[in-house]
């Protein structure tokens, strides 16, 4: 987007807007809102925001497919105010960010050279961001991988090296920024709604995990399965019955026995002489 005389409005009109919409400005009063302004029914997705200077309105969701550069180099300063959600992939912010809702960025470099702010009534979720002389005040959870904080200056060094690119020893902002505009470095990712960090906050996510260990307890229900194995030794009880064969076939000696009546038969036969003597 090139310009934003299309969506030239009146304080009265971005009045009734944030009204309408049910926010309440956090950071100034309606008086103090500069010059020229300008007002967006969302949701609405833009290129970009070709704004050097007066008020922002989108009244709804904002999403913002292009780098954003809010550098100041005069006044009135930028303000852009989102009341429903806003998602951006690079911001280069010396300026009011005012977001109603969650806002999702890919890099996010808040330096205040002038005057500004960022504010945000949901959750901040991103990928890197980046804060010199300039307050960041989120009212829900903050998402965020990697976070440069420049009043700690050893940690911001460590956290983005590429900060300190130059003399190595005080933080440039404004020449990271452009950097990352003129790259593709990794920093900024090309969905950054697709950030681990963003998955986790939208999901609430990471809640869910805490499922696996009932999976893990119904697993357990396998030695279960070795309780039923154990019946084997049953079948084998069963086989010594074979001994009981055995004993049937000791019966066998009572057929000798039997046997042993044959020398009755020859007791018999001895009464013939006894026969003949008498003829």
């Amino acid at each position: 987007m090139s310009t934003l005389d299309p969506f030239t409005s009146t304080k009265d009109d971005i009045a009734a807007a944030l009204e309408s919409s049910g926010y309440e400005l956090v950071h100034g009063s309606l008086e103090q809102l500069p010059e020229p302004y300008y007002l967006i029914h969302g949701p609405s997705t833009l290129s970009g925001i070709p704004l050097t200077s007066g008020t922002l309105v989108v009244e709804g969701d904002l999403t913002v497919t292009g780098p954003i550069d809010f550098h100041q180099t005069g006044r009135p300063i930028v303000n852009l105010i989102v009341t429903g959600n806003c998602t951006l992939g690079l911001a280069y912010v010396d300026a009011f960010l005012c977001v109603g809702k969650n806002l999702t960025v890919g890099t996010l470099i808040a330096d205040s050279n002038w005057s500004g702010g960022v504010f945000v009534g949901g959750d901040l979720v991103g990928h890197t961001l980046v804060s010199k002389d300039i307050g960041v005040e989120v009212d829900g959870r903050q998402h965020v991988e990697i976070v440069a904080d420049c009043d700690d200056l050893d940690a911001a060094r460590v956290a983005v090296p590429a900060l300190f690119e130059g003399d190595g020893e005080d933080p440039h902002p404004r020449e990271l920024f452009i950097a990352l505009r003129d790259s593709s470095d990794p920093l900024v990712p090309a969905h950054p709604a697709k950030t681990p960090a963003a998955k986790a906050a939208a999901s609430v996510a990471k809640k869910p995990v805490a499922r696996k260990p009932a999976a893990k307890k119904a697993a357990t229900k396998k030695p279960a399965a070795k309780k039923a194995a154990t019946k084997k030794p049953a079948a084998k009880k069963a086989a010594t019955k074979k001994p009981a064969a055995k004993k049937a076939a000791t019966k066998k000696p009572a057929a000798k026995k039997a046997a042993t009546k044959k020398p009755a038969a020859k007791k018999a036969a001895a009464k013939k002489p006894a026969k003949s003597k008498r003829r």
